[in-house]
């Protein structure tokens, strides 16, 4: 993913930018499923929706992973508003991203999860 890796590249120089980078990563993360980027207003006209509102909509599909994104979006948020943001939460919100990535485009967790089943079926539930 482009986003992340710019936001590898601006660790070291310009922490800011790196979590600016971090949240256009969570946005194109959820164009993967199609989480809308607009929805219709109480006027009936289209209107833009935030990140917090495209990641509440995407907990109606992926609910575990809303509060990933949710914790990303706050790095975002300092980095945004001009707080400096320090390299720790940084690191943190790479290695939580890294791993939603993991599972959301890798399909980990399924995988996973079948190769135990398969495992204790052969197995019959017996060590190895």
């Amino acid at each position: 993913m482009e986003q992340i890796r710019k936001s590898y590249e601006l660790f070291w120089s310009e922490s800011n930018s790196c979590a600016n980078r971090l949240r256009v990563g969570v946005e194109v993360l959820l164009d993967t499923p199609k989480i809308a980027r607009s929805a219709t207003g109480k006027n009936g006209k289209p209107v833009s929706l935030d990140l917090n509102g495209r990641i509440a909509l995407f907990s109606g599909i992926k609910p575990d992973h809303a509060e990933t994104l949710t914790a990303l979006r706050m790095i975002r948020n300092l980095g945004s508003h001009g707080d400096a943001v320090s390299r720790e939460p940084l690191l943190d919100a790479f290695e939580i991203f890294e791993d939603a990535l993991k599972d959301l485009c890798g399909n980990r967790k399924s995988r996973l999860a079948a190769a135990l089943r398969s495992k204790l079926i052969a197995s019959k539930g017996k060590p190895g």
